[in-house]
């Protein structure tokens, strides 16, 4: 269950998907499950099963990966990680 400021950052994200960047919101506001809350919904409601793309600091990729298993764990998540060129 979402909520507070979760759930009305995944509403947006919900009537307002295309394209959507969330990333604007203060730490800690659950960016992460409102990403996730999304991409199941598209998924799960819609039809839309991507490919998508969430581009986050190398520093988060395992805590992204984590939360997709944990709460949406029929969504295939892979990593990338580009070069420097």
């Amino acid at each position: 269950m979402l909520y507070g400021e979760v759930y009305g950052g995944a509403s947006f994200l919900l009537n307002y998907h295309d394209p959507i960047i969330p990333s604007s919101q203060s730490q800690g506001l659950g960016k992460t499950l409102q990403t996730i809350s999304l991409l199941a919904y598209l998924n799960e409601y819609r039809g839309i099963t991507g490919p998508h793309m969430v581009i986050v600091p190398k520093s988060t990729l395992h805590n992204w990966l984590n939360e997709f298993k944990r709460w949406c764990p029929t969504i295939r998540a892979g990593v990338y990680v580009g070069g420097c060129t």
